[in-house]
């Protein structure tokens, strides 16, 4: 069976090449293609949200959930906040959309 572990998003990240570790149930942390699909993670998720605005990032901080427990997956999500600064999902009083 795949890993199936929830660190904290409210999406799945899938990716047929994660690295896994002898038992297949997570994923090696210290693997350099993980963290390469890690690390790209910020990029793909600030594009979905530039490309369905109205499904992606009108919910993206909710989807990001909290602070995640597993330190190899905060690297991510503090990515993905840090490349939010500059795309319109959160909504003003007035309805307008302004950068995270």
């Amino acid at each position: 069976s795949l890993p199936i572990h929830c660190v904290g998003f409210a999406f799945a990240v899938h990716c047929d090449h994660f690295d896994l570790v002898a038992n297949r149930g997570g994923l090696h942390h210290g693997s350099a293609a993980n963290r390469a699909i890690r690390d790209a993670l910020p990029e793909a998720f600030a594009a979905a949200c530039e490309a369905v605005p109205e499904g992606v990032a009108s919910r993206a901080l909710s989807l990001l959930g909290d602070p995640v427990a597993d330190s190899f997956w905060r690297v991510a999500r503090e990515g993905v906040l840090e490349r939010l600064g500059g795309v319109a999902c959160a909504r003003t009083q007035a309805g307008a959309r302004r950068p995270g």
